[in-house]
This record gives structure tokens, C-alpha cells and sequence, in this order.
């Protein structure tokens, strides 16, 4: 394949001018490797600066985390206290209680037994009216027996 001809007299052209651009692109090379490397130490300053400042916003954010953590672990600490603290009130009015039943019992089984002393005492102080009264029943019982057979004569009881 061949080229036609203004393409090679054009490329013959630049081939001849292409030594006398290399020391200009040498000399702006320079310059601009200058103003290059000003800007990459200014990037570079400028993400020392910003990583210094996410490390002291995560220390921050760190800080208040762990500052979140103890005021909720006091928090529970706290309850788990009052929870005791209820239970062993509870625990000792329960016991309170269980005295007091207990002293009452006591007291009421006490009265009891003062009033059966003072029953047998008061009845070991009257006279046995219990014999009395069998042996006035009976009297009454044998009064009515005779009674009924003086009024159905002997006749009624035979059979």
C-alpha cells in the first residue's frame, strides 16, 4: 500500500521540524514539572490535613461512643440495684409479716390456753350441777313413768 503523496511530503515536513520543538518541550517540561510537583506537595499537605482531621473525628466519635457505653452500663447497673434493693425490702416485710403472724399465733394460742384454765378453774369452783342434773332427770323420767302407767294402767305395757 502506498501513500499518497501529500501525506509523505507533510510527514517529511514534520519529521524535519520535529528537532528544533524538542528543546522548547524540554524547557516547558521543566516549568510545568516545577508547578506539577507544587501540587502534588499541596494535595499531599491537604489529605495529611484532612486524614489528621477524620482521626480526630473518629477519636471524638470513639470517645463519645465509649462514653455512651458507660453512662448505659450505669444505667443497668442502676436498675439491677433498685431490683435489689425492691426484692430485698419485699424479703423483709415478708419476713415482718411472717413474725407477726407467728407472734400472734403465739399470743392467740396463749389466750386460749388462759381461757380453758379459767373455764376448768370456774367450773372446778361450782358445784358439779352435772350429777345434780342426772339424778334430776332421772327423777323426772321415773315421775313420768309413772304417770303414763298410772294413766294406762299396767295394760299398756304388756304385750
Amino acid at each position: 500500500m502506498s501513500l499518497p503523496v501529500y501525506k509523505c511530503a507533510t510527514l517529511a515536513a514534520l519529521l524535519t521540524l520535529l528537532p528544533l520543538s524538542l528543546p522548547a518541550v524540554a524547557a516547558a517540561t521543566d516549568a510545568d514539572l516545577e508547578g506539577i510537583g507544587e501540587r502534588i506537595r499541596q494535595t499531599g499537605d491537604q489529605i495529611r490535613e484532612d486524614m489528621r482531621r477524620a482521626r480526630a473525628r473518629l477519636d471524638a466519635q470513639k470517645a463519645h461512643q465509649e462514653l455512651e457505653r458507660k453512662q448505659e452500663a450505669a444505667r443497668q447497673q442502676a436498675a439491677v440495684e433498685q431490683a435489689a434493693l425492691r426484692e430485698t425490702k419485699q424479703r423483709q416485710a415478708q419476713e415482718t409479716q411472717a413474725r407477726a403472724r407467728k407472734e400472734t399465733s403465739e399470743q392467740a394460742e396463749k389466750l386460749a390456753e388462759v381461757q380453758r384454765a379459767e373455764r376448768e378453774a370456774a367450773a372446778a369452783a361450782q358445784p358439779d350441777d352435772s350429777e345434780a342434773k342426772k339424778l334430776a332427770a332421772k327423777a323426772k323420767a321415773a315421775e313420768a313413768l309413772q304417770r303414763m302407767r298410772a294413766s294406762a294402767g299396767v295394760r299398756a305395757f304388756v304385750e
